[in-house]
Order: C-alpha cells, then sequence, then structure tokens
C-alpha cells in the first residue's frame, strides 16, 4: 500500500502526496476507478510515467472523494473540470497534487540527490544565497512551482529571486518574480528523500 497523506492547508486549499510502491497494474488492481484511464496510460512507454499518471489520479480521487477530472489548457498547464485550480509534480517514487477551489496554485518536488550541484548555473543566480545542496535544490524546486504559479507570464529561472532564508526541515521563502515587479511567498518542505514546495496565490501580489 502507498504512504499517502492529504493536508488540509486551508478550508479551500488541499496538498496530497504518493509514495509510489505500486506498479502500473497494481493500480487497476487495487484502484477500479482508475479503469477508466487505461487506454490513456497506454500512451506512455515508460512504466514510471504510467505509475506517476495514475498516483496523480488516485490523490485527485482520495482528495475529493472521486470528483472531478485534470484537463490541460494550450499551454499544458492542468485544471479540474469544474474550474478547480490544480498543480501537478512528481519526481522518483514520489508525486504531488494541490488542488484550490479559489486560488491559483503552484508545486514541485525534487528527489534529494547532490546531482544538483552540477547544474546550479542553470538556475541560480549570482546575487542569490544557496550554500548548501539542499539549499540549491529548494531554489530549484521553488522556481520549478513558480514557473508554474506565474505560467502566464512564461518567467525564466533568471526572471526569479529568492531572497535569504534560514534552511530548515519546512519554511517560508519569499520570491521576487522580477519579470513581473512583484513578490510572492512559497513554502518548502525537506525530507530525507525529497524537497517539496508549493505557493498560492492568495490576493494581488505585492509590488517590489
Amino acid at each position: 500500500m502507498p504512504k499517502l497523506s492529504i493536508t488540509y492547508l486551508s478550508e479551500t486549499i488541499r496538498l496530497g502526496l504518493w509514495s509510489i510502491t505500486e506498479t502500473s497494474e497494481d493500480f487497476f488492481i487495487s484502484y477500479p476507478y482508475l479503469a477508466v484511464y487505461r487506454d490513456e496510460v497506454e500512451h506512455f512507454k515508460a512504466d514510471n510515467r504510467k505509475r506517476e499518471f495514475l498516483a496523480v489520479r488516485a490523490l485527485l480521487h482520495e482528495m475529493r472523494g472521486g470528483e472531478g477530472k485534470i484537463l490541460y489548457n494550450d499551454d499544458g498547464c492542468p485544471y479540474l473540470a469544474d474550474g478547480t485550480f490544480c498543480s501537478i509534480s512528481h519526481t522518483r517514487g514520489y508525486a504531488v497534487l494541490i488542488i484550490s477551489d479559489m486560488y491559483p496554485v503552484g508545486v514541485d518536488i525534487e528527489y534529494c540527490s547532490p546531482r544538483v550541484e552540477k547544474i546550479t548555473d542553470k538556475f541560480i543566480r549570482v546575487d542569490e544565497e544557496a550554500g548548501t545542496t539542499i539549499s540549491k535544490l529548494i531554489h530549484w524546486s521553488a522556481k520549478e512551482a513558480l514557473y508554474k504559479l506565474f505560467h502566464h507570464d512564461r518567467l525564466d529561472y533568471f526572471d526569479m529571486k529568492l531572497r535569504p532564508f534560514t534552511e530548515e526541515k519546512s519554511g517560508l521563502v519569499i520570491a521576487e518574480i522580477l519579470k513581473c515587479n512583484t513578490m510572492q511567498d512559497l513554502n518548502y518542505i525537506v525530507e530525507d528523500q525529497y524537497v517539496l514546495t508549493y505557493c498560492v496565490k492568495l490576493s494581488p501580489t505585492n509590488v517590489i
């Protein structure tokens, strides 16, 4: 059985995490409601991609009692058929889904690996502080989540700047969205296997 958690961040915002231990066929056996996706899943060649797809749909079912279907707009951004905001991410062995009835949301999850050290110049600005591997992962994950939240603005990594923060097991980061001249709060969670970040556009962002 999966390790499943659903966190109610507020009355209108829920965050779901699924530890993927099933094969794609296990999903269909254990969760019969996923049978409607069998034909769609067959379009994926890699089994891990099938498992991630099914884990996200299983999360949605558990979070909304079977209500809702994930659709995609022309930009490839997900949303629910009833207009509910959502954001999706997955990494090695994990899938995450955040949904909100009222507010745009963004989420990302990254597997903890020192490989991030090799690509820091691709996403960390020279005026950002990221001295540890975990801090670099927080920066990377945060910018992926922010990109989803501000998808209409088509941000580049260097269009986003994380203000200095104290690295802890969980915390809040303030990001400057330089392209839009705004700021956005973002939460992070650090576990042994992954770093997870999420952000919610609760109100019009503050001007820098």
